[in-house]
């Protein structure tokens, strides 16, 4: 168990580390890739802290205490915008920011998260309401014709 876990540990070091080379960039190309490099680095840091931030948030204020269910919540539009401004934001930011080197992948995620909200909102939404009416009707009773005792040949 403590060979694994110093294997464990020295993986993901190893693994950290790499990302964190002081290689020099030659290229005006390649000053352009590592100066965005380290601005999505700050970027997806802030926001790893800020999700497992939430996350133990969510696990110590809403854990279960005895046989007490804890609080059920179903639907949050604000959440639902949030969840969809915020990756608008940070894409439209690459978008500014990536120059020559990621403005096309970008704009196509830009369109990849437009597509997506326009599907969950009038696509999918109006087919839900459709099978939930479905499913509130009382289902429809067939009868079913008595089968022949005789065998077939």
């Amino acid at each position: 168990m403590r060979r694994a876990r110093l294997i464990g540990t020295v993986g993901v070091a190893v693994l950290v580390l790499a990302g964190c080379g002081s290689l020099t960039p030659v290229t005006e190309q390649g000053h352009d890739v590592r100066n965005l490099y380290n601005i999505l680095f700050v970027a997806a840091a802030v926001v790893f802290v800020l999700v497992e931030g939430a996350i133990v948030f969510a696990v110590v204020r809403y854990r279960r205490r005895g046989d007490m269910l804890p609080p059920q919540f179903h639907g949050n539009n604000l959440l639902e915008v949030v969840w969809t401004v915020v990756p608008l934001l940070i894409v439209a930011a690459l978008f500014v920011l990536g120059g020559d080197t990621l403005t096309d992948f970008a704009l196509a995620l830009l369109v990849g998260i437009g597509v997506g909200t326009w599907s969950s909102m009038f696509v999918a939404t109006p087919l839900l309401v459709a099978f939930e009416q479905r499913s509130s009707r009382q289902p429809v009773r067939r009868r079913l014709r008595p089968r022949s005792s005789g065998s077939r040949i």
